[in-house]
């Protein structure tokens, strides 16, 4: 990465420097993940546990003009920092994210680069992955999980089936670039619709078949049951 790194380290870890936010610092001990992160994301064996390294990547037709690069308007915009500082505190009120180990930037000019370290929710798979598999228990809860985050005002800038994991039947989010906390105005807002909509139709695109259709639609009303039940 070009530029001077600034790195944020949890008080949990010790000994980490801006080499750990580079793939081949690791060699054999980074695995690229196979679904999500733009291919900018890898599991690491490191000698502080398993790791999640995930570079910040645009998306869409802006990321042919700058794939990584976004503009630096201070170090609290950072996205790898905010994204760091959100986790802290969800992890801190006992949400189920996976709490943060560091993160790093590259300021270059008016331009910045970005990543961010996290622990690994290990085992676990993607709730999208095996969607028609899970029982109506683990969509339960998933809906119920939901519903947590959203009573805590937590907005999910990007709840789809990829970014809830299932560790021993129980759902975790992952991925909070551009999340944030909202006020509280109660349980109806219309960004929790949006939240729960965008969830739908992440799933909506893995169907295969009519049949698919229509067992997705059973199970999302035993999740939208869950979100209205909560804990």
């Amino acid at each position: 990465m070009a530029g001077k790194p600034t790195v944020l380290v949890s008080s949990a870890y010790a000994g980490v420097t801006d080499e750990w936010f580079d793939a081949s610092f690791w060699g054999d001990s980074a695995v690229p993940v196979s679904s999500g992160g733009r291919g900018s994301a890898w599991f690491i064996h490191s000698n502080q546990g398993e790791l999640v390294l995930r570079h910040y990547r645009r998306g869409g037709l802006v990321a042919r003009i700058s794939g990584t690069k976004y503009f630096y308007t201070g170090a609290e915009n950072v996205r790898a920092v905010a994204e760091f500082k959100l986790l802290g505190r969800l992890h801190a009120e006992g949400l189920p994210v996976p709490a943060p180990v560091a993160a790093c930037y590259w300021r270059s000019g008016v331009f910045y680069q970005a990543a961010i370290l996290t622990e690994r929710v290990r085992p676990a798979t993607t709730f999208g992955a095996l969607w028609k598999d899970w029982p109506a228990s683990v969509w339960e809860k998933v809906g119920r999980t939901i519903r947590q985050f959203h009573d805590h005002g937590v907005f999910h800038a990007d709840l789809n089936c990829f970014n809830i994991l299932i560790h021993d039947a129980s759902p975790y989010l992952i991925d909070f670039d551009k999340g944030k906390y909202l006020p509280k105005l109660g349980r109806v807002e219309r960004w929790k619709r949006a939240n729960l909509a965008r969830l739908y139709k992440s799933l909506a695109k893995e169907l295969r078949s009519e049949h698919d259709r229509h067992s997705l639609d059973d199970l999302w009303k035993v999740l939208v049951r869950g979100y209205e039940t909560g804990f």
